[in-house]
């Protein structure tokens, strides 16, 4: 009789074997997907650049010295800084350097150009010479306020330095990223041969890098030269985006010349940063004397004096309450008022102006005295006429001819009018009253030649002529325009369309003249790619894994569940007293 209880061990080594496939798929699947994954951390871990590298906000040795030692493995002890100090606002540019046992330097150069190339320059080195970095210096002929921007000295280094011999070459790549590595603190890419740079000076090895973030653009480039022994890394910052300047007025203290800058910063560092105001010098009362500036700082066409009181002015007094203030040309006071000093008298911002020896006839411009004053002007005719216009004049042709325009008052003197006295005598007019103010003779003589001088010709107009605007400098006529025929081009007036699709780094559009003056015309410019977007593929690849994985996961786990739960087998024994056996159950 046959027992059918052997043949189940074969059952359950085939159950365990079809386990143990189940097992090696999941293994199999796994593997997949970590290999996925590790050439994403690949990418993403390609050498990245080194933490963002900024040129110093200021030439200060502390910020000079923190940048040197973000970037060389040596110390920044003992350097030695020449730095452009003319900026207000930033470090334009320095130049840092350590010499070691006579012949081995260090060179830190920092450049920052926002107003033309828009970028920023680092370059670090690391040379053995036998030229001193002093003797360099001299030959660079660089002026502490001057230095050169670093393509000119990146030439003279590589051109006119004798480099000492390596007493080892560099053998491979490997071997050029160590000596990298003990000379820079960089994160680096790996550094290939190239024979770039053989004709200059070497053969090399050289790794070159690029990121692009909003509105910049970076740059990497580390240089390990094969038999000379020079390391060479320079990292650069090119803006390209829109950045909207942030401009905060800042004040500098009051100097001994009684003036200090007003200037603007821009808050949001935007390279070639637009739409900020002019610096201005403004005066101030260093001394605290009541008087800011004195008679040589007012700006007048004439030699004029200043009495306070009818004493000459003294700036070793203090003038704090209320006085008579008279401006003199010689004997004669063209300008007088009364003034309380609660404020500093400014004779910085005074500007007083009157006709050349050749005019036809007298004026006097005041600007700066905002108050009522009394101005004495001229008489070079028989006219018993002036002309006031109560307003900031800078030249004395913005009065008309005939004193018709807006802000011009005529007066026939002597008389009384809307607050005005107009008084006159042999050889002058005294006109009382006035604030900001210019004043002219009218009835100039007859024999003056006017004195032209015209501005630009305007645009052609649709008429087919064009104009322009001259001012007599001479005889005081004013203003007069002049025309002259011309013919009138077309201008283009371009709508574009918005920017398509980047594909192998450009995109372009269309754009149409809407004066139909030229064709139609496609621009185009480079782009990216948006990494977000090329990236969504391969995370929903890697999703779906995932979900099949933990699908397969559960799979196996109910089936070993099942493989391992007890289960009866009977098998037939035979018994003394039973001819057919009984059953007896056993475990498996």
């Amino acid at each position: 009789m046959k027992k059918r209880g052997r043949k189940a061990p074969k059952k359950q080594i085939k159950k365990n074997n079809d386990n143990w496939k189940v097992i090696a798929i999941i293994v199999l699947i796994i593997l997949i997907f970590i290999l996925i994954y590790l050439s994403i951390i690949k990418k993403d871990n390609l050498p990245l650049f080194s933490p963002a590298i900024n040129l110093p906000s200021s030439c200060s040795t502390a910020e000079i010295s923190a940048l040197w030692d973000s970037i060389f493995q040596i110390s920044s002890s003992d350097i030695s800084i020449i730095s452009d100090t003319t900026s207000t606002i930033k470090c334009n540019s320095f130049i840092a350097n350590k010499t070691i046992n006579g012949d081995i330097m260090y060179i830190l150069f920092g450049y920052a150009d926002n107003h033309t190339t828009n970028n920023t320059d680092i370059l670090a080195m690391r040379i053995n010479a036998t030229l001193t970095f002093k003797t360099l210096f001299k030959n660079l002929a660089v002026a502490i306020n001057n230095i050169n921007p670093i393509s000119p000295f990146e030439t003279y280094i590589n051109n006119r330095i004798s480099f000492n011999n390596r007493k080892i070459g560099i053998i491979d790549s490997a071997n050029a990223s160590r000596n990298f590595s003990a000379t820079f603190k960089i994160t680096q890419a790996p550094l290939t041969k190239t024979e770039e740079f053989a004709t200059l000076l070497d053969t090399s090895y050289k790794f070159q890098t690029s990121e692009t973030e909003t509105n910049s653009i970076y740059t990497e480039l580390g240089i390990v030269f094969t038999n000379k022994s020079y390391e060479h890394y320079r990292y650069t910052n090119y803006s390209t985006g829109v950045c909207t300047p942030s401009w905060q007025e800042i004040n500098n203290n009051c100097t001994p010349s009684e003036t200090y800058l007003k200037w603007y910063n821009d808050t949001n560092k935007c390279p070639n940063a637009s739409g900020m105001s002019s610096n201005q010098t403004i005066g101030c009362d260093y001394d605290s004397n009541g008087i800011i500036g004195n008679e040589t700082t007012i700006n007048s066409s004439f030699s004029l004096a200043v009495y306070i009181n009818n004493e000459r002015l003294n700036l070793s007094k203090v003038y704090n309450t209320t006085k008579i203030v008279e401006l003199k040309e010689g004997a004669l006071g063209r300008v007088k008022f009364s003034y309380g000093f609660s404020d500093p008298l400014n004779l910085i911002d005074l500007e007083i102006d009157k006709q050349p020896s050749s005019s036809g006839f007298g004026f006097l411009i005041v600007n700066g005295i905002h108050i009522s004053k009394t101005v004495t002007i001229d008489r070079k005719t028989t006219s018993n006429q002036i002309c006031l216009r109560n307003a900031e004049v800078t030249s004395i042709n913005h009065l008309s001819s005939n004193c018709t325009s807006s802000n011009e008052k005529k007066f026939t003197c002597p008389t009384t009018s809307g607050g005005y006295i107009c008084n006159l005598t042999t050889d002058y007019f005294i006109l009382s009253g006035i604030t900001n103010s210019a004043v002219k003779e009218l009835g100039g003589s007859s024999s003056c030649t006017p004195t032209l001088i015209c501005g630009s010709w305007s645009a052609c107009s649709t008429n087919n002529t064009k104009t322009r605007t001259c001012n007599d400098t001479n005889c005081g006529t004013g203003q007069s325009t002049e025309s002259t025929a011309c013919t009138q081009t077309c201008a283009s007036n371009w709508t574009c369309t918005d920017w398509r699709d980047c594909v192998n780094s450009r995109h372009n559009r269309t754009c149409t003249d809407s004066n139909n003056c030229l064709n139609d015309k496609i621009d185009q410019q480079s782009c990216t790619i948006d990494e977000e977007k090329s990236y969504l593929p391969l995370i929903i690849i890697i999703i779906i894994v995932i979900i099949v994985i933990v699908i397969i996961s559960i799979v196996v786990y109910f089936l070993l569940r099942k493989s391992t739960s007890p289960k009866m087998n009977y098998t037939i024994k035979p018994q003394q007293n039973n001819q057919f056996g009984s059953l007896q159950p056993q475990q498996r």
